[in-house]
């Protein structure tokens, strides 16, 4: 059982990691409609992702979180992205930003994260 908590947790992790990774990529390559529709997209998945997760109960108030450095770590990928953006380094930059806040933003959630396994707020 100890087994596949971990498991759920490791991919609850992942999934988010995943998603921010993509996250800098459109940011830095991203134009017109895709800068508004990308973002509502990714905040209705990771709302969904979270409820199929266990993580959002309704009527609790228990999140998982790894804050407050989850996220200074996303808006310094973020902010990133947005100076590389239109650069003539973008085209090799901004997949690279990509793979390395994917990896970081999972090392980063895997090691502070605060994951519930199914256990009453």
């Amino acid at each position: 059982m100890e087994r596949s908590k971990q498991r759920a947790e490791r991919r609850y992790w992942l999934v988010l990691s995943l998603v921010y990774g993509l996250s800098l990529s459109a940011i830095g390559f991203g134009q017109g409609v895709w800068m508004l529709l990308f973002p509502a997209a990714t905040l209705a998945f990771i709302v969904v992702h979270a409820f199929a997760s266990g993580q959002v109960v309704s009527g609790k108030q228990r999140f998982s979180t790894a804050t407050p450095g989850v996220g200074l770590l996303a808006m310094a990928g973020g902010a990133v992205a947005i100076l590389l953006k239109g650069d003539a380094a973008a085209f090799w930059a901004i997949p690279l930003l990509s793979l390395v806040g994917f990896g970081g933003m999972l090392w980063f959630l895997s090691r502070y994260g605060k994951y519930h396994h199914g256990e009453q707020a």
